[in-house]
């Protein structure tokens, strides 16, 4: 059974890991705890609490696409785009902006667009 109190200490255990491996490990656990507290909030707000909680051990535990993922249930749309674009997942941050364009920072946005164009350009493959 999954306690915000008991996701919280395993958070706090993982950032007190040296070992590189063991680190990323520890944060994936205390990701899947907090996973757990979700169904079990009480409001809507605690939801989201939990699922920005879960993003931040996934970023630190280098999954990305769950970091992202667990952004966007937590409705922090701008951190979802920042952190797939900081960690090379321009198609992640294009697809972000593309749905929640008016939930995102108009700086971020316009950002992703330049890198893409960038990106996009180098490649050959503008849409």
């Amino acid at each position: 059974m999954a306690t915000v109190a008991t996701a919280c200490h395993l958070r706090q255990v993982a950032y007190n890991i040296l070992d590189a491996q063991q680190r990323r490990g520890a944060f994936l656990t205390a990701a899947t705890e907090f996973e757990g507290c979700v169904t079990k909030s009480e409001s809507r707000d605690e939801r989201y609490d939990q699922y920005a909680a879960a993003a931040g051990c996934y970023a630190q535990a280098q999954d990305h696409e769950k970091a992202a993922r667990f952004f966007v249930l937590a409705l922090r749309f701008t951190d979802a785009a920042v952190h797939c674009l900081s960690n090379g997942l321009l198609d992640g941050a294009i697809a972000i902006i593309k749905k929640y364009s008016t939930h995102v920072d108009r700086e971020i946005v316009e950002r992703i667009q330049q890198e893409a164009r960038f990106k996009y350009l180098k490649e050959k493959r503008l849409e």
